[in-house]
C-alpha cells in the first residue's frame, strides 16, 4: 500500500548559537511499497530572490499511475505523476526510444534529452503547451527485481517558478 508521510526538519543553530537558520519546510514523501520506490515533494520552492514559495500538494486520481500516484498543486496547474513497472526489456536504449516515441505520438515536443546507462530524462512541451520534465531510472525493488521508476512533472507556463524544485525532486526519486 502506498504511503505519504510528512518529514519535518527542525531549525539549526549557527555555530555560535546566536543566529538561527530558518527551518526547512515540511516535505511530503511518497513511498510505493509494491515497487519499493519513493520521491520527496517539497512544500516550499526557493525563488531567485532568496524567498520561498509555498506549494500545497494534493493526491489526485490518475489513470496513468496505476502502480504509483499523481499529485497536483496550484489548482491543477502543476502535476506530478510517479509510477514503476518491472523491467522486462533486454535493451535499455529501446526503453528510452519507446518513451520518446510515446511523447511525440501524444503531440509533445522534446527540447532536451539525456540518457545514461541507468536513467534518462526528457523535457519539453505537451500538445497543450504545458512544460514537462520526465525522468525514468532503472532500479532494483526490495525483492531485487529489475524495475523502472518514473516521475513526470507537468506545469503551465505561468507556473515556471516550480522549475527550482525539479533538481531536488527528481534526485529524490529512489528505488529500494
Amino acid at each position: 500500500m502506498p504511503t505519504l508521510t510528512k518529514t519535518i526538519f527542525g531549525a539549526l543553530l549557527a555555530s555560535a548559537g546566536l543566529a538561527a537558520v530558518p527551518a526547512a519546510a515540511d516535505q511530503l514523501v511518497y513511498h510505493n511499497a509494491r515497487f519499493g520506490f519513493q520521491i520527496t515533494l517539497p512544500s516550499e520552492v526557493p525563488a531567485k530572490d532568496d524567498t520561498a514559495r509555498q506549494i500545497d500538494w494534493h493526491a489526485a486520481f490518475s489513470d496513468t499511475a496505476t502502480d504509483g500516484a499523481q499529485f497536483e498543486a496550484e489548482q491543477g496547474k502543476i502535476k506530478l505523476v510517479t509510477y514503476a513497472s518491472l523491467f522486462w526489456q533486454d535493451d535499455w536504449q529501446q526503453v528510452y526510444r519507446d518513451a520518446a516515441d510515446f511523447i511525440k505520438r501524444e503531440g509533445g515536443e522534446i527540447t532536451y534529452q539525456k540518457v545514461t546507462d541507468s536513467w534518462f530524462a526528457y523535457s519539453g512541451y505537451t500538445a497543450d503547451g504545458d512544460v514537462f520534465y520526465r525522468r525514468t531510472e532503472r532500479a532494483l525493488n526490495c525483492l531485487q527485481d529489475d524495475t523502472t521508476i518514473t516521475a513526470e512533472l507537468t506545469y503551465a507556463s505561468s507556473e515556471r517558478w516550480i522549475e527550482n524544485a525539479i533538481g531536488p525532486m527528481m534526485s529524490s526519486l529512489k528505488g529500494c
